[in-house]
């Protein structure tokens, strides 16, 4: 049994519920038939992985709010999580560590401001 077999077996199967209860026509089937096909490309991707991957967020989050002004040096915002992973496709070498592309944080960093009321 090849995959393309078996992509089409699993159309099929659901293919064979849904006319049972609605009306299936070729334009649903090829419908049907894209989504199976993108199902089991996103399973394959998410769970075939066997590094560790990890999100994280820079420095850690501080309460910048309980802090007096002079203490607080910078002030980051986090617009994007960085993503990290561990070990390689066989799940071995766990101690190896990388980012996963596209994945790299973005920090926005300013200067601590006093506020100015009117």
């Amino acid at each position: 049994m090849t995959y393309e077999n078996l992509l089409a077996l699993t159309a099929s199967a659901i293919a064979q519920n849904i006319e049972r209860v609605a009306v299936f026509k070729d334009k649903d089937r090829k419908a049907l038939n894209k989504i199976v096909r993108l199902s089991v490309e996103l399973w394959l991707e998410c769970c075939s992985q066997r590094y560790r991957l990890i999100v994280t967020l820079g420095d850690g989050p501080e309460d910048v709010l309980t802090k007096p002004l002079q203490d607080v040096p910078l002030v980051k915002l986090l617009l994007k999580p960085q993503l990290r992973k561990f070990g390689n496709a066989h799940g071995d070498r766990l101690e190896v560590e990388g980012v996963v592309t596209g994945w790299r944080s973005m920090v926005e960093v300013y200067p601590p401001q006093r506020a100015v009321s009117a």
